[in-house]
């Protein structure tokens, strides 16, 4: 046989032999299979290629790491990583794999939902525990003065403007991101509408979100937030004390206190409202949307006391006359008495 056509033949094949092991490389499944039917993964602001490799690994993804690595660099991956969160499904080949995580291609945004949240601290552990930003950087932010100063916030009442509800985020949001992008909810919220009506009743934007967060902690029945809103306000207005428990409570760092006693009312804190007239410097929670609204559209009476029901339904009794709250306490204390809640 022709010596030229033999090596044509074995060139042939070896050629064949480079297609075919190109084409599994290429279009075969290297990611490995889950109960899940996928994989969820975190690349980190900054990563490297070495980075993204080792997460493969350490979460034993990859079938063949090497098969990957040749065409990550043949697709110039190295040189485009995006961090973000991403989910791999299960059985992609490694040019699928490469084409989802290159330039952020399908990075799965995240959901952060912020409720119940009683300090500045409690809302830096929620927000880092979804997003990349972690508590040290959100801390300088909301702390920043001559940032906030900017802003026209204090370090007290930076919190106020980040508004209870479910957002969605990419998960690598740093702390500044995460100011801007609550700012600018907040901004969304505060229409010229609900500002001015705000002004009205001699409260700012964020004198409503502390006002709020007292009425939130002082009842749990939504459907009387307006009338002791109502209440603060005409204080507010005569420049009397808002004698708000929650706020002792607060100042004290013990939201497990069940009974507010004299001896609280004497801590020293521009949070006591026993001893201080006006509100608080910030607030004492992040209250809902529909507190706000209930602060914004505030019932107008004459009420100047309240206190809760002896019943203990968990409303509350209102009076326009001292002698008549007086009346009415003493009523709610005998309960309490009588249910030893000292």
């Amino acid at each position: 046989m022709n010596k030229g056509f033999i090596f044509l033949i074995v060139a042939f094949f070896i050629s064949a032999l480079v297609i075919v092991g190109l084409s599994i490389m290429i279009f075969t499944d290297n990611v490995k299979n889950n109960d899940n039917g996928y994989h969820e993964i975190f690349i980190p602001t900054g990563s490297d290629y070495s980075d993204v490799e080792q997460i493969f690994i350490d979460q034993d993804i990859i079938k063949n790491i090497r098969s990957l690595d040749w065409v990550a660099y043949r697709m110039n991956y190295p040189n485009t990583i995006e961090p973000g969160k991403y989910i791999i499904s299960n059985s992609l080949s490694n040019r699928e794999l490469i084409k989802q995580l290159r330039n952020g291609y399908q990075e799965v945004a995240v959901k952060l939902l912020i409720t119940n949240i009683d300090s500045k601290k409690e809302l830096f552990a929620v927000v880092s525990k979804t997003l990349e930003a972690d508590t040290i950087e959100l801390d300088f932010i909301f702390n920043d003065n001559d940032f906030l100063t900017s802003q026209n916030l204090t370090a007290d009442n930076s919190w106020a403007i980040v508004l209870a509800d479910t957002y969605l985020f990419n998960w690598d949001t740093d702390g500044k991101a995460f100011f801007d992008r609550m700012r600018n909810e907040f901004n969304k919220f505060w229409t010229t509408e609900r500002t001015e009506k705000a002004k009205l009743k001699g409260l700012s934007p964020i004198d409503c979100v502390i006002l709020g967060s007292i009425i939130e902690k002082e009842s749990i029945k939504t459907d009387e937030y307006s009338r002791i809103a109502g209440v603060y306000i005409n204080r507010l207005r005569d420049d009397w004390p808002l004698q708000a428990d929650p706020t002792i409570k607060f100042a004290l760092n013990d939201q497990g206190i069940k009974r507010v006693l004299s001896k609280h009312l004497e801590v020293e804190s521009p949070y006591n409202t026993y001893k201080n007239t006006g509100l608080p410097p910030g607030p004492i929670g992040l209250p809902q949307k529909t507190t706000l609204e209930a602060v914004i559209n505030a019932e107008h009476h004459d009420y100047m006391y309240f206190c809760a029901n002896s019943d203990f339904s968990g409303y509350h009794i209102f009076a326009t006359t001292l002698r008549e709250h007086n009346k009415n306490a003493k009523k709610y204390q005998k309960a309490l008495n009588k249910s030893n809640i000292y």
